[in-house]
């Protein structure tokens, strides 16, 4: 079986943007803690 994880965007990341990379590291985390064979990174606007 194949273990799915998405992640819904908000707004356009930038490196300097630390609220956001800090979701994108949780993210990461949780992908390695469950063993997730794909993650898909979706959503997102331009502000």
């Amino acid at each position: 079986m194949t273990n799915y994880a998405t992640l819904f965007g908000f707004g356009l990341f930038a490196a300097s943007n630390q609220k956001y990379k800090g979701y994108l590291d949780r993210f990461a985390v949780l992908v390695k803690k469950k063993k997730i064979d794909v993650a898909i990174l979706c959503g997102g606007t331009q502000t």
